[in-house]
């Protein structure tokens, strides 16, 4: 009867790793991606972070105001280009902002670079 046990435990486990193994393999296989952000959400982001960067001082307010000029993918595809500008400002006004193409804000600057 002891071993009979043993034996179950052997096998739920060794089968339970089995399992654990290949669910792991179904989510990382190649071509695998998540999935891209739409233009829409780029820009409703893109306007959230301006926000933020008013309220942390980082921008003046006026960029509340800032006009909406593109919001693209990069040459490579691998980034989303926001760009606003903002002609209440006499110096740097034109404001990038980048992010994943998952969405996920990565930078933003007034060089584009």
């Amino acid at each position: 009867m002891r071993s009979f046990f043993f034996d179950n435990k052997v096998i739920f486990s060794f089968f339970g790793l089995l399992i654990c193994l290949y669910s792991s393999f179904l989510f990382a296989h190649e071509g695998h991606h998540a999935s891209v952000a739409t233009q829409k959400e780029i820009i409703e982001k893109s306007k959230v972070i301006i926000q933020s960067a008013i309220k942390k001082n980082v921008l003046v307010s006026s960029w509340k105001q800032a006009e909406l000029i593109d919001a693209k993918l990069s040459n490579d595809q691998d980034e989303w280009i926001v760009q606003y500008l903002n002609t209440s400002v006499d110096k740097d006004s034109h404001l990038f902002i980048f992010f994943g193409l998952d969405g996920m804000f990565t930078a933003m600057n007034h060089s584009a670079k």
